[in-house]
């Protein structure tokens, strides 16, 4: 027999590699960048842990009474082992068949593009220190894909909102947000369509969805994409593809395969494929995952770092991109075309948008994007904005002003010249969010806070009466 003491330091050896295998100490050892990403090999690593912390229990709990087992025992062990995973692999695929996968799911989603929160969607966000008086949110849809609040009973104009995360007013109370707040019961219903990352043509589609799918009319559409554009703009463009309506699907497609390949180690994704029974055991940890982070979803992995707030990823965030080298706007040579490729697109775009809502018999209203490029860093509790990447390298805050504020001009100009009214919010609002209390009324470059949120409702309120009810006091 093994002699006692013995046993218990094989037990405890056991213990401390299932211990020490984790995504931290193998990132650091095998991960280029110190992380690991692959929810497949997190699910095996998970499984390790299981086996030898378990096994190194057993030994210290029946250390007197385990003797080393005889090859015809180890044979039986390994027979046993390897029928248990036969019969596993053939159970996992009876009940619980693999995929689909990234690339066929991105292949059937694309032949109906659709950027909504899932139907009857409940969110819920720690947001605690983002801004003054943020703590936790809530974030619902209603069976038609709209964020709620959505109003209810009959009233005189119907107006749609389309847009990113600034028109979803992401983080923003569930009541509070500015579209909810233009809402005046049996007068003007107001319908946030809103999506974080949307981009005039993801809107195109949901304004289709919105309309000719649930059978609903507008009328008027409020159109705020300018900022998710440029950003496709430029990411499509690494990949030969313009954000145009011909052949968006397919740049799309290129896209998202691309993010998914770079999300999940290629060996371990083959793995998957093959087995139900390690599909299964990756499942079994992605719900362990988000059961433990419950109150953190804003799209990023907790395999690659494991915040429990979203200001850590926004402190994340903020530090690698602006940690990077300093560029001068007249400096940066592809400014110009840039500005020049961006505004191309959008002039089609906006054309082909325009005729889609005249053709529903809505009227459309396009605006400029509201930003905090000029507000003090002091007034931020913390800081979290992002400076404009141009080259190789960011601008400094004044000039992602004056860049935000081209980016804006072009848009305005796309709009008016495919025959859409438009409104410069980021004008109107420009006197608050770049003065002293810039920080009070967004919390980073983008995004409104509470306080921000109930400014642009007053400041987007009489232009969007005047719309609907041209020439009456209110």
């Amino acid at each position: 027999m093994l002699r006692s003491s013995a046993q218990v330091r094989l037990g405890a050896l056991s213990i401390v590699a299932g211990l020490a295998a984790n995504r931290w100490t193998l990132g650091a050892l095998l991960a280029p960048d110190g992380t690991i990403e692959s929810p497949t090999f997190l699910g095996m690593i998970a499984l390790f842990e299981l086996i030898t912390i378990g096994a190194g229990a057993l030994l210290i709990w029946k250390r007197d009474r385990i003797r080393p087992p005889g090859r015809a025992e180890l044979a039986l062990v390994v027979a046993g082992v390897l029928f248990a995973l036969v019969a596993g692999e053939a159970g996992a695929r009876i009940y619980s068949p693999p995929g689909p996968y990234f690339e066929e799911l991105i292949g059937r989603s694309l032949d109906h593009p659709l950027r909504a929160f899932e139907p009857h969607s409940d969110i819920t966000w720690d947001i605690e220190g983002l801004y003054a008086g943020a703590d936790t949110i809530r974030l619902r849809t209603n069976g038609d894909q709209f964020i709620e609040p959505v109003p209810s009973g009959d009233a005189e104009r119907r107006v749609l909102f389309l847009g990113g995360s600034s028109t979803e007013a992401l983080y923003v109370p569930e009541g509070q947000r500015w579209v909810a707040l233009l809402n005046e019961p049996d007068r003007i219903a107001t319908f946030n369509g809103g999506a974080s990352g949307a981009n005039i043509l993801d809107m195109y589609f949901n304004y289709i969805h919105f309309t000719e799918t649930l059978g609903r009319q507008y009328d008027l559409v409020v159109l705020v994409t300018a900022a998710n554009d440029f950003a496709w703009v430029q990411s499509l463009r690494s990949y030969g593809r313009t954000l145009r309506l011909e052949g968006y699907r397919d740049a799309l497609r290129a896209w998202y395969v691309d993010r998914g390949r770079q999300v999940d180690n290629r060996f371990f994704a083959s793995l998957r494929r093959r087995s139900s029974l390690i599909d299964s055991a990756v499942r079994f940890r992605e719900t362990i995952d988000r059961l433990l982070y419950n109150n953190f979803s804003i799209g990023v992995s907790p395999g690659r770092f494991s915040p429990t707030t979203v200001v850590d990823v926004y402190t994340l965030g903020h530090d690698n991109a602006n940690s990077q080298r300093r560029v001068k706007l007249e400096d940066c040579a592809s400014r110009e075309n840039d500005w020049s490729e961006y505004a191309d697109d959008e002039t089609a775009n906006m054309r082909e948008f325009a005729d889609l809502v005249a053709n529903s018999g809505a009227r459309l209203l396009v605006m400029s994007e509201s930003h905090s490029y000029g507000a003090p860093a002091d007034s931020f509790a913390p800081d979290f904005r992002q400076l404009i990447r141009c080259g190789n390298g960011r601008l400094s805050m004044e000039d992602s002003y004056a860049f935000a504020n081209e980016l804006n001009r072009i848009y305005l100009e796309a709009a008016r010249a495919a025959g859409a009214a438009t409104f410069d919010l980021a004008s109107a609002a420009d006197a608050f969010l770049s003065g002293p209390e810039g920080g009070r009324y967004m919390y980073d470059v983008r995004h409104y806070t509470a306080a921000g949120s109930e400014l642009v409702a007053r400041l987007i309120r009489p232009v969007i009466r005047e719309h609907l009810f041209p020439g009456q006091t209110e």
